[in-house]
């Protein structure tokens, strides 16, 4: 609620077999079999994982580094793949296990829908293929546009099995680099102006405060 922690308590209703007399529990479709998190939960880590790390998602959200991890092979197992029938828009981006490690696991988003389509255990391209052409040509043709990081490490994968696929680069990753290229100006700005004298100081001071994010904002028609 309001992206805040919330705690859900759940009483599960337990049955018993007329035939073999065993109790079994109820199941839910929003929480999976001895789990401690709705699948929503665990979707949600697995995009924070898309822009941070395990370290910095588990220290994020009060949770263990094994407790992200094994979020994450509960989603790749349980949740995954969900129906790409309507794909038209697909996202391919990498998730840092380990920062500075070089561990990677790819996820593929629905841009339109916003949700995890499948992750994919290595970033070699011959795995990230063999994975897509599970969806069928029909699905991989009708795909109209794929969103990969700025390094074009997937250009080539898509221009070979999407045929009808526009690439273009994840909002993201251009806003990452925009923000850099803006706090670089920024503080080149404030060095030059702290040579001058106090008054002029002062007005180069406050015609930068805010004018980031007057650039970075969202223009309306």
């Amino acid at each position: 609620m309001g992206d805040k922690e919330v705690i859900l308590n759940v009483n599960r209703r337990r049955f018993k077999c007329k035939i073999c007399r065993k109790t079994f529990n109820e199941k839910l479709d929003f929480v999976g079999g001895r789990k401690g998190y709705t699948h929503r939960y665990a979707e949600n880590i697995v995009k924070q994982l898309i822009s941070s790390n395990i370290i910095n998602v588990a220290r994020n959200n009060g949770l263990t580094d094994e407790e992200v991890n094994s979020i994450l092979e509960d989603i790749g197992n349980n949740v995954m793949p969900v129906n790409v029938n309507n794909l038209r828009r697909l996202g391919i981006d990498e998730i840092s296990l380990v920062k500075g490690q070089g561990k990677f696991i790819v996820v593929l988003v629905d841009i339109d829908l916003g949700k995890l389509i499948e992750l994919v255990k290595e970033r070699k391209q011959t795995e990230i293929e063999h994975v897509m052409k599970k969806w069928g040509e029909e699905i991989l043709e009708q795909i109209e546009e794929v969103s990969i990081d700025m390094n074009g490490n997937y250009k080539n994968l898509v221009d070979k099995i999407c045929p009808n696929a526009l690439v273009t680069v994840d909002r993201f990753h251009v806003i990452k680099v925009i923000h850099s290229e803006l706090n670089q100006a920024i503080i080149a700005e404030k060095k030059t102006a702290s040579s001058l004298k106090i008054e002029s100081r002062e007005k180069v001071f406050d015609s930068l405060k805010g004018n980031k994010y007057t650039i970075l904002k969202v223009e309306k028609n």
